[in-house]
């Protein structure tokens, strides 16, 4: 299921700080890759914001993709895992997203990206949307 509590709105959360549990923070696209049917993909990359990690040092944040559109009931099927940018507290940075996962969303297979943390070594808080414009941005070049 989806975390519900009080924490939610104040940012997305991967991995698990207390051994309370797994979060993954899923990013939804929709069809804004759209303009890019029947483009080839050159290169990619994605923008997160981290508030903080695990233990203050840049944390991993490991990625993978998922085919929903918008938030469904259940936790979408994520598949192609890739590494993600290695972020410390309060810091941003852009990391590159594998052509085939760019061509992907182009083609309209994918449909957002997952930061899928797994335990408290690549626990992140993110800044939401809402804080961080940019958070999850993703630019693709094509031809």
């Amino acid at each position: 299921g989806w975390r519900t509590d009080s924490m939610a709105a104040d940012a997305l959360y991967s991995g698990d700080w207390t051994g309370s549990g797994v979060n993954h923070a899923y990013l939804f696209y929709g069809n804004r890759f759209g303009a890019g049917r029947g483009k080839t993909a050159v290169s990619a990359r994605v923008h997160l914001f981290a508030l903080n990690g695990g233990g203050g040092g840049a944390t991993p944040n490991p990625m993978r993709v998922h085919n929903s559109a918008s938030k469904p009931a259940s936790e979408p099927v994520t598949s192609s895992p890739f590494a993600g940018p290695a972020l410390a507290d309060n810091a941003n940075g852009w990391a590159p997203i594998p052509v085939a996962t760019a061509q992907d969303f182009l083609d309209g297979v994918q449909q957002g990206l997952v930061v899928y943390g797994t335990g408290t070594s690549d626990y992140t808080a993110l800044a939401p949307l809402s804080a961080q414009p940019m958070q999850g941005a993703v630019e693709i070049t094509w031809a």
